[in-house]
């Protein structure tokens, strides 16, 4: 276990977010006050964490996304196969995948760092995603699923394009900016008797063979 970070956490972190102020032009449309997002924002959290947590018990998801139980589970487990002296393969895999870091007196799993301490990826587990989605989205003003990958990618080792397309289906503002195009538009084809349907198809067959 690495004992503390020597690097400071990265910008746009997940500790860091919650001290990052919203901007009222990101407020959700329809909130005039602030107890209304603060009720708005909770509904979409409630919604997502019920979403991500069919998709992480989803058996056809190979999930990333650790349960808080497993989390700390897991940071348990990779304390003990580092100081093991014998160890099993089980621990080798976890000492090879993990790395311990106390950051402010709290534990946090890391990708391995393997002595590259200048790049390092935090693992979150569900409980922590919303905030961080949430808090990314509107830091670069309602980006999309690619440009939120982009941003997050490099700094947590499992914030997948599953999870930010649950949250980016709960952002009102963006359904609004982005409204489904509107069916039925397209004009509809002329009805012909058979007769007449008959010689535009030989016509355009003509026309076809024509240039073969």
């Amino acid at each position: 276990m690495l004992d503390s970070c020597k690097k400071p956490v990265p910008q746009g972190s997940f500790l860091q977010f919650s001290m990052m102020p919203q901007r009222a032009g990101n407020d959700p449309p329809g909130v005039s006050n602030p107890s209304e997002m603060e009720k708005e924002i909770s509904n979409m959290r409630e919604k997502f964490l019920i979403s991500v947590t069919k998709l992480v018990e989803s058996k056809s998801y190979n999930s990333k996304v650790f349960s808080k139980e497993k989390y700390f589970q897991t940071i348990k487990e990779v304390k003990e196969a580092k100081e093991k002296g014998r160890k099993s393969s089980r621990d080798y895999r976890r000492a090879a995948k993990y790395d311990v870091i106390s950051v402010q007196g709290t534990e946090k799993l890391i990708e391995a760092t393997h002595g590259e301490q200048d790049r390092i990826r935090y693992y979150v587990h569900k409980e922590e995603l919303f905030d961080i989605l949430h808090d990314t989205h509107l830091s670069i003003g309602h980006g999309g699923r690619t440009r939120m990958l982009k941003e997050l990618q490099g700094k947590y080792g499992n914030v997948t394009k599953e999870v930010i397309v649950l949250y980016l289906t709960l952002c009102k503002q963006c359904h609004q900016k982005n409204p489904v195009s509107k069916r039925g538009l397209a004009p509809k084809p002329m009805p012909f008797k058979d007769i007449d349907s008959r010689c535009q198809v030989e016509i355009l067959d003509m026309q076809s063979n024509a240039d073969g």
